[in-house]
């Protein structure tokens, strides 16, 4: 009986350890990885709910200004201050993002 205890105990811990992405949960590259495609698809969601209605949902512009390839023509930081602060007549979203909220919006963008 003891023997079966133990297989069922190493079992446990390996669907346990699978289940936190492996040895040392997101500390692996798997981990990493994993975590980097949440945060894009984070970006994307809010991308849709807070964005799209200026800039268009394939980012060709509409009320706001055409937004493919961003990347191009302003930095990392520049689009993050430019979501956090506003600009011309683009409202601030300081008060309604998180900075990791916005961090995903540009980590998206730059990805399309």
């Amino acid at each position: 009986m003891a023997g079966r205890k133990g297989w069922l105990a190493l079992l446990l811990l390996a669907v346990g350890l699978t289940a936190c992405g492996g040895e040392g949960g997101n500390g692996t590259e798997q981990g990493k990885a994993d975590e980097a495609d949440r945060a894009v698809a984070e970006g994307e969601r809010l991308y849709m709910n807070r964005c799209m209605s200026c800039h268009g949902g394939e980012l060709e512009g509409g009320f706001g200004p055409e937004l493919r390839n961003v990347g191009e023509r302003m930095s990392w930081e520049e689009l993050v201050g430019v979501i956090r602060d506003g600009r011309n007549s683009m409202p601030a979203f300081r008060d309604r993002l998180t900075d990791d909220e916005i961090e995903a919006i540009v980590d998206w963008m730059n990805k399309q």
